[in-house]
């Protein structure tokens, strides 16, 4: 991937030096907000782009951010693992047996925070709306890497599984933490939740403010459409390790950016 992307800047650089418009360069700070993101947070990346003519360009960047890991576990995607494991049964079964332990079903299962690296390559047509100041509106693919911190506090407080423990026994969620971080300790057993890196698509829109023949603000929003495979990765310690295929899922984020661009 690394290569791909020194590749697109040659491209861009070349592309630069062969048309009338200019490469431009800079850094831009970031919000997520909308679609899938399950707690906005600020972010920051960087770009790299070329002006093709007045109204057309094409950009690189990079943006970093972190997120909620999330699942939703359904009756059905239980079975479905059920079955990946040779066992046989029905999705009233496994509501009637989650509700017999105060777990009602379907539930939305945080694992941790994840962080996001998306790359973007984008096409950008616009016009000056008046003198300085030009609207644009784009598209383009993206690759999108993963890197998920497990949290057992987590997994814990979003499933629901705390409280119902607390009403059975009275140990606190804090408490059931503690146990099961000790158990695991003891036993050298460990969990590890993977999103696989994946590439999605994005559609844009913007403004630019040229402050000078070199330097220009911009602000945009853009809206991907990724769907990453996800597994949980169990190391059981004596008994060996499990993997869990969770399936590919849906993972639609925005974005918003406000940045400074350099243009040569």
């Amino acid at each position: 991937m690394k290569k791909s992307i020194l590749c697109i800047i040659a491209v861009l650089v070349s592309a630069s030096l062969c048309h009338a418009g200019g490469l431009r360069f800079g850094a831009h700070g970031a919000y997520t907000v909308g679609g899938d993101i399950g707690e906005s947070s600020v972010g920051y990346g960087a770009q790299i782009g070329v002006d093709v003519n007045k109204n057309f360009s094409l950009e690189l960047s990079g943006t970093m951010f972190t997120d909620k890991a999330k699942d939703e576990i359904t009756a059905d995607s239980l079975v479905d693992i059920a079955a990946s494991e040779g066992t046989v049964v029905t999705p009233a079964q496994i509501t009637a047996e989650a509700a017999a332990q105060g777990i009602n079903l379907p539930i939305s299962i945080e694992f941790g925070d994840v962080d996001v690296q998306n790359i973007c390559l984008t096409a950008k047509i616009g016009g000056e709306l008046v003198k300085n100041l030009k609207v644009y509106i784009g598209g383009g693919v993206s690759y999108n890497m993963f890197d998920v911190t497990y949290s057992i506090a987590d997994v814990i407080n979003s499933s629901g599984f705390g409280a119902a423990v607390q009403a059975q026994t009275g140990m606190t969620p804090a408490q059931l933490e503690d146990a099961v971080n000790a158990s695991l300790a003891q036993s050298g057993e460990s969990v590890d939740v993977k999103i696989e890196s994946t590439v999605g698509f994005l559609a844009l829109a913007g403004v630019e403010l040229k402050l000078g023949e070199n330097v220009a603000l911009f602000a945009e929003y853009a809206y991907n459409i990724v769907k990453p495979k996800a597994s949980v990765d169990a190391n059981l310690g004596a008994q060996g390790s499990e993997s869990v295929d969770l399936g590919e899922g849906d993972y639609s984020f925005g974005i918003a950016k406000a940045g400074l661009n350099f243009i040569l």
